[in-house]
């Protein structure tokens, strides 16, 4: 039996530094969490106020938060160690460029980081590099750079290499293994350069005539593996990597094709991270800065007269981010997209290269975690959340009004199972109302915001939090069972808002206990009650009955639940590349693959199954020489690098479309017989062929 809700409280929860997920673990694990001693370090945050976007006149004293015009000045760059002094001057401006995000994308909020992993001591305002004098030798001007952002990403791989054995990785910046303090200028982790690595391979190499080395004990070396702390790395401890799946699509050497330079940013473990996804964008944006800026340091250490007769200053650079998240707008502003315009925006004035970010539409099809509900006038709408039995993590769930709404005054309340449901209510933007049991702890809490669109308009968003059902220790559990979201508002047309479903994991790796809770609609139809199929977003017809992709009876009835609007929330923003899932056999698109909605659609599908009985793909495993098959958007968006960076390679400009580009390449000459028409709210305009890629090992 639960207790009652809380009034709307403005004062508990300081909106304009703490996420709600922050407050929320604050409140309910202190100062400790899944993750053992934490500190908190400055990450970049969109606006938070909606109604003031005025710059002050002194920037010193401007809000971070609010302040979205300002431009930091360049300053004089200096090596961290006193060598080689950091390029300064209108073309190299990493450190400005820090800068510049920071101040329009805010001056800090609450990010855990563990102890062992964080650098007490760190200076925001020194230089994030080292002296020049560390950095590799640069690459030929019209070379294209991969960016890999992943967990799970081995130095050590041979198709990592080059034909001379050493490594093409430039550099790594792994976030969440133990800071070094000769690594004074890194905010958390460790990172290594090219001579690191190859120091590496060569220490540990088992037979000096031979390439193979002593992978366990170099990861272990590295700090790579952590197998004495609780919540230490451990990723490439398991058959399957992720990172190193990603790593061998979309970098990986084969006989034909021995790859070009590759920057790594191994994100922390998904404690650290967030299970729902918190922080992954700004961990994400901290490893965008170091690759944008990197990248410009090594172009500095090309001969003036080289970099003097290219066009365009920079290398190409396409990161690969093989991540996504539900949570969020959905209506192109989001702290990564934002970041990524910023970026372009201010490298395009300079004459810099451009970088390109490509995401995966997402795996979320069939999860029944997105709703789209409408509200009349003064009648309350009601939907069932049911929270799982024996959940060991907690519940967020975004409900967001519909961007012509601004603030109508959407109401709001949340019944626990079995209980009376409470009189809806609007909440006042940064204020939190909490649900209590009789003994007077606090099972769940409901945040309340006012959130700015790209589209400048204002959306009211609700961040619901609900406790794990099952805990150890003495942590209050919330009930598990159908927890009733009721919306209304006072006066006017009908109004809209969307509900997601935040994503789930477990907080050990490889664990099965963060059970996801889903969305029910009785008009929902999962499966097809003629031939038992997967019910997708579109029917799909292979040839020769194709015909034009219709919206299946469940979706067309009008249920509430529905598989539109289930892309990665991440990918919807300008200068961002989404990538979906097909199967190669017959065209179909792949089920899980997330269905887009109101245009933002993805840009183009890769083969992510081979046919009905052949799982996935193959690529590389945790361990070197190894295989794995592997089945998800997020290898396709691999597939999509690979060919992106060949794409790029002496095409640094802003004018290249490099979308369309692919496209034009990519896409079959003609249409394989047995293919039939595909929705593009699931594919986007084109099925494009995958790029032969040979996991057999070169002659060594």
């Amino acid at each position: 039996m639960t207790g009652k809700w809380t009034e709307w409280d403005g004062t508990s929860w300081d909106s304009s530094s703490q996420l709600p997920d922050v407050h929320w673990w604050r409140m309910r694990y202190g100062s400790e969490g899944f993750i053992g001693e934490v500190q908190t370090v400055p990450i970049p945050l969109q606006p938070e106020d909606p109604t003031s976007t005025e710059p002050e006149a002194d920037v010193s004293q401007s809000d971070p938060r609010t302040d979205v015009t300002q431009s930091a000045p360049a300053e004089p760059i200096v090596g961290k160690d006193g060598g080689e002094p950091v390029p300064d001057g209108p073309e190299y401006e990493p450190d400005a460029l820090r800068k510049l995000l920071e101040e329009n994308y805010g001056g800090g909020v609450e990010q855990p980081v563990p102890g062992h992993v964080g650098n007490e001591g760190f200076d925001p305002d020194a230089p994030w590099f080292p002296s020049l004098s560390e950095f590799p030798d640069p690459p030929s001007p019209e070379t294209a750079i991969t960016g890999v952002i992943d967990t799970g990403l081995p130095l050590s791989h041979y198709r990592t290499t080059g034909a001379d054995g050493r490594t093409r990785i430039l550099h790594a910046w792994m976030q969440g293994a133990e800071w070094v303090p000769a690594q004074s200028y890194l905010p958390f982790g460790r990172e290594f350069m090219k001579a690191d690595i190859d120091r590496l391979l060569s220490d540990f190499r088992i037979d000096p005539a031979h390439p193979e080395v002593d992978e366990e004990a170099l990861i272990s070396s590295a700090g790579l593996r952590d197998m004495t702390r609780d919540r230490g790395e451990r990723t490439l401890a398991r058959r399957v990597a992720h990172g190193a799946a990603v790593l061998g699509l979309a970098a990986g050497r084969d006989p034909i094709e021995r790859g070009g330079p590759i920057l790594l940013a191994s994100l922390p473990g998904r404690q650290i991270v967030g299970l729902s996804g918190t922080f992954l964008e700004y961990f994400v944006i901290y490893a965008i800065y170091r690759m944008v800026a990197f990248c410009d340091l090594l172009w500095s250490r090309l001969p003036e007269q080289v970099r003097q007769a290219q066009t365009v200053q920079g290398y190409p650079l396409v990161i690969n981010l093989s991540f996504g998240k539900q949570a969020g707008a959905r209506d192109g502003a989001s702290p990564l997209a934002d970041t990524v315009r910023l970026i372009n925006t201010e490298r395009q004035k300079k004459g810099r290269s451009r970088l390109h970010v490509i995401l995966p539409a997402g795996n979320e099809n069939l999860l029944r975690g997105n709703a789209a509900v409408e509200v009349p006038s003064n009648t309350d709408t009601e939907i069932d959340l049911r929270v799982p039995v024996e959940d060991h993590t907690d519940t967020f769930v975004e409900i967001w009004s519909d961007p012509e709404n601004g603030l109508d005054g959407l109401e709001i309340s949340v019944a626990a199972p079995g209980a009376a449901p409470p009189p809806t209510a609007v909440g006042p933007h940064g204020s939190v109302q909490s649900l209590t049991n009789p003994s007077g702890e606090v099972i769940a809490s409901l945040y309340a915001e006012n959130r700015v669109g790209a589209d400048t308009l204002t959306r009211k968003l609700y961040t619901l939090a609900v406790a794990a059902t099952q805990t150890h220790g003495e942590r209050p559990e919330a009930p598990s069972g159908s927890w009733r979201i009721r919306l209304a508002h006072a006066g006017g047309d009908v109004r809209k808002a969307r509900i997601n479903v935040q994503t789930d994991q477990s907080a050990r790796d490889g664990a099965s206990t963060g059970r996801r809770a889903h969305l029910f609609d009785a008009e929902y139809q999962r499966y097809d009650p003629t031939d038992g199929r997967v019910v997708d977003s579109c029917d799909y017809r292979p040839a020769p009955v194709a015909a034009l992709a219709l919206p299946p009876a469940a979706e067309a009835a009008g249920a509430t639940v529905s598989r539109f609007g289930t892309l990665n929330a991440l990918s919807h923003g300008e200068g961002l590349i989404t990538v979906a899932g097909y199967r190669e056999s017959d065209g179909r698109p792949a089920p899980y693959s997330s269905t887009g909605r109101n245009g933002f659609d993805p840009d183009f599908a890769m083969a992510t199954d081979k046919g009905p009985a052949t799982f996935g793909v193959l690529t590389s495993g945790a361990a070197d020489g190894s295989t794995v098959a592997v089945r998800g958007t997020s290898f396709g968006c691999a597939m999509a690098t690979r060919q992106a960076a060949a794409a790029l390679r002496g095409r640094p400009g802003h004018g290249f479309d490099l979308a369309n580009f692919l496209r034009a390449s990519l896409t079959p000459v003609q249409q394989p017989p047995s293919w039939g028409a595909a929705c593009s709210a699931k594919v986007g305009p084109a099925r494009l062929t995958n790029p032969v890629t040979r996991l057999r090992a070169a002659p060594r």
